[in-house]
Parts: C-alpha cells; sequence; structure tokens
C-alpha cells in the first residue's frame, strides 16, 4: 500500500516535537554528567532526525553556525552530485558562488528566539558547475543562553521559475522600450470598461494632455463630442471579436480643442491573463490636409492635351530658336488629356527649350538640332523628351543639374530646372536628364501620370 508523503506543515510539526525531544536529551544528557551514568543521547538524536527527513519531499540540510554540514538527505545529496560523507563536515558555503557568501551569511545570523525561521532565495553551485537557484527555510535552534547551536534547512529548488521571471523581465523591459520609442501614438484600454490603462509619450503629444489626465479616463475623452458616440463604441465592441484587429479612420480632439485627423489600428491583446485592446494612433492631420488641397486643384483643372501644350511652348520660343539656328524637329503622338496645371506643365517645357537654345547658341555644332518627342510610357503615364546635339553634360556635374542655384551657364542663376523639377514632382510625376558627357548632347524627360487619382498619390509621398 502506497503511503503520501508528509507535507512541508507536517514536516515542520515534527521539527518543532524534534526540538523539544533534543532540550530534554540534553538535560538528561547534563544530569547523567553529574552522576556518571551514560545514555545513548546521540544515537537517539540521529536517529530522530533521520526519522524527520527520511521522507521528506524535498532537500533538507542542518549545518552549524560555523558553516559545516552535519546532516544532508538524499535528495539534497542527489541535488548537489555528492555523497553524504563528502557533504557532512564540509562548509555549507562551497555550494556557493563566492561573490553570494556574505550576504547569505548576513541572511542566515538574522534568526532570533522569537522569530526562529527565515525564508531566503540564492544562488547554488550545481552538480555540473553550473549556477542554480534555491529558496531555503531556515530554522535555528538555541540553546539556554539563547545562542543558535544549529541550523535546519528546507531547501527547494527554483531555477526554472527564476529563469522564467529573468524571460519574463527582459521580455518587459523591450515592449516597454519599444512602447515608449513608438513614433506613432499608442493608448491601452480595459476591453470591457474602455477606460485608458496606458499611453505613451506620442500619446501625449498628440493629445496635449499629459499622461496623469489620459490614465483612468474613458476612450471617449479622445474624441470630439459631436462625433457619433453609440456609431464610435460600437467600432470599439468590434475589436473584441477580431483578434487581427481593425483599421479605421477617425477624429481625436487636442486638450487645446484642435481636432486631429488619425488613422487608428485596434489589436486584442491578453497581457497577464487580462484581455486589453490597444489602439495605433497615426497623425495623418497633414496627409489629409494635402490631399484635400490636391483634389481641389485637381476639380478645377481643364483636360489639357500635352501635344497642345508643346507646341504653345515652341511658339513661346520660335523667334529665339530662329536666332541661334536650330533645326527643331518634333514628334507628336495622340495622347489621351490629362488633368494638370497648364500653366506649370507649359513652364517646364519652356525652361526646358529656353536651356537648350542657349546650349546649342554655345555649341560648336554645324548643325544644331533640338528633337521634342510625346509618347505614352507604360499603362499610365506619358513622356515629353527633349533631345539636342548641344555640348553635353559631364559625368560629375550630372547629379547637381536639378540642384538649387547650380548651372553651367555664364549667365545662368540655376533657378530654372530645380523649380521644374519642383513642379514635376508636385505634379506627381518626374524631370530627369541622361547624357552620355560631353560633346554627345543631353535628353531631359519629363513624365507625368495620366490617372488623375494615382498623380494625387504620388504628389503626396514625394513632398
Amino acid at each position: 500500500m502506497k503511503t503520501n508523503k508528509p507535507t512541508y506543515e507536517e514536516l515542520e510539526k515534527r521539527l518543532t516535537k524534534a526540538e523539544e525531544i533534543i532540550r530534554t536529551l540534553q538535560d538528561r544528557q547534563a544530569d547523567s554528567a553529574a552522576t556518571g551514568t551514560e545514555i545513548p543521547t546521540l544515537c537517539v538524536h540521529e536517529e530522530l532526525y533521520r526519522s524527520i527527513v527520511v521522507d521528506s519531499p524535498g532537500m533538507v540540510c542542518r549545518f552549524l553556525p560555523d558553516g559545516e554540514i552535519v546532516f544532508v538527505n538524499a535528495a539534497c545529496c542527489e541535488y548537489f552530485g555528492k555523497t553524504g560523507q563528502e557533504l557532512v563536515g564540509s562548509d555549507f558555503t562551497s555550494l556557493i558562488p563566492e561573490q553570494d557568501r556574505q550576504t547569505l551569511l548576513r541572511e542566515i545570523q538574522s534568526p532570533t528566539v522569537d522569530y526562529p525561521s527565515i525564508t531566503h532565495e540564492h544562488r547554488v553551485i550545481r552538480f555540473d558547475g553550473r549556477l542554480g537557484w534555491q529558496c531555503w527555510t531556515d530554522r535555528a535552534l538555541f540553546d539556554e543562553q539563547n545562542r543558535p547551536v544549529l541550523f535546519q534547512s528546507f531547501e527547494e529548488d527554483i531555477t526554472e521559475q527564476k529563469q522564467k521571471d529573468n524571460e519574463l523581465r527582459l521580455s518587459e523591459q523591450k515592449y516597454r522600450i519599444l512602447f515608449e520609442r513608438a513614433m506613432d501614438a499608442i493608448f491601452i484600454a480595459d476591453v470591457k470598461t474602455g477606460i485608458l490603462l496606458d499611453c505613451h509619450r506620442a500619446a501625449v503629444d498628440l493629445t496635449g494632455r499629459e499622461k496623469s489626465e489620459l490614465i483612468g479616463q474613458s476612450h471617449e475623452i479622445l474624441h470630439p463630442l459631436q462625433e457619433d458616440e453609440e456609431s464610435f463604441n460600437e467600432v470599439f465592441r468590434q475589436h473584441l471579436g477580431d483578434k487581427h484587429g481593425q483599421t479605421f479612420d477617425a477624429r481625436i480632439i487636442a486638450k487645446a480643442g484642435e481636432i486631429r485627423e488619425v488613422t487608428i489600428n485596434g489589436n486584442l491583446l491578453e497581457i497577464e491573463g487580462k484581455p486589453i485592446l490597444m489602439g495605433v494612433f497615426r497623425d495623418v492631420t497633414e496627409r489629409t490636409r494635402r490631399e484635400e488641397e490636391l483634389r481641389k486643384l485637381n476639380a478645377d483643372l481643364v483636360p489639357s492635351n500635352i501635344d497642345e501644350v508643346i507646341e504653345d511652348a515652341v511658339e513661346i520660343n520660335h523667334a529665339a530658336l530662329k536666332q541661334y539656328a536650330v533645326d527643331l524637329r518634333c514628334e507628336l503622338a495622340d495622347l489621351p488629356r490629362i488633368h494638370r496645371d497648364k500653366q506649370r506643365v507649359l513652364q517646364i517645357l519652356v525652361n526646358l527649350i529656353t536651356n537648350a537654345k542657349q546650349a546649342l547658341g554655345e555649341s560648336e555644332q554645324t548643325q544644331k538640332v533640338l528633337s521634342i518627342r510625346s509618347y505614352r510610357h507604360g499603362e499610365n503615364a506619358l513622356r515629353v523628351d527633349e533631345v539636342d546635339n548641344r555640348i553635353g553634360i559631364s559625368k560629375e556635374n550630372m547629379p547637381r543639374m536639378f540642384t538649387h542655384a547650380f548651372t553651367t551657364k555664364k549667365r545662368g542663376h540655376g533657378f530654372g530646372l530645380h523649380s521644374s523639377a519642383l513642379a514635376a514632382r508636385e505634379m506627381g510625376g518626374s524631370l530627369t536628364v541622361d547624357s552620355e558627357g560631353l560633346g554627345h548632347g543631353a535628353t531631359f524627360t519629363l513624365e507625368l501620370p495620366l490617372n488623375q487619382s494615382e498623380a494625387l498619390a504620388d504628389g503626396c509621398s514625394n513632398e
């Protein structure tokens, strides 16, 4: 029949009973010394403690105030990989890392007659040389002068728990670092009440409120009073049923009353067994403003034919081209109309033709040729190539051609190409240049998107 091992509390009771018996034996031993009668005190003493620890569910060790081990049970021997003979008589501090010994010795000396027990955690040297963690519950036995004469220790290995605690601590530190350094505002709320539990620096900046003004408040404090409260609360509840999170657009109100446009990504998480809702708020106020401005701008634009704009730019430069004896060759395709600021496109083309005629005027070429070609590029863009046989562009100057105030002309100011490149980019397009070097001419390419919505998105992303 299998018997149950005694509990820790039962062992404590048996230990207390043993202490009483030991004191009685000590008294009898003192009497026997006076009378010359010998009693088997040590044998009874040893058997008594063996009976207490033999069925112990954990490790048991007994040591003297100077640290000498006088008894260990089998579990303790197995843990440290030593026999009882090897451990008994040795100093228990040899099982403790040297840098921890003084602290442990101070703790062991702290029990008193009124408070004879102490529980503490410390590192130990395992049988394989690795460091482990143990929790010791020590009980001191005192003589008639209240001096400790013996320590009984129940020991439990807590290495695995310490490792888990350390991993959790590191994980929490990593989370906190990422949390605090996040560029977007992050709010953490209770899933049942919507009460804000935590936020970080970016959330404080976004709302204009101190962290103490946000924690403990309902998530509704973030949103304008005129918003549809029930509708927003319904969106909040929808997050609870979607583990992968939802993203939606909303507005928040800062402490000073300023309304900010945000995109919110909500995710249902669990921290320490408690479900929470984490909302990541990205401020899109400026992006929204730019998009609206571009929408209004495009709404006011009249669709124009790029070939007609090219012809107008050529007409503006007609007299000068004739003066420099430039042979102009145009190859224009039948392209769809585009919703662009016609005046800005015209100004870009005028700048390009003006630069070309001036460069050709300085060229020693006998035949000065300027070719302009329009064509479709892919499905959603058109291009205008302006090709000339001017003196060309050196490799050193190529990366600087669109830099503000850079020019290779004697009387140039370097503003034309720079402003043209900016204008092209603001319309969702680009202006680039290519040249094989001095003496090989140059090709400037203006690219504009045909699709209005794509131009809008590209213009925003380029800013």
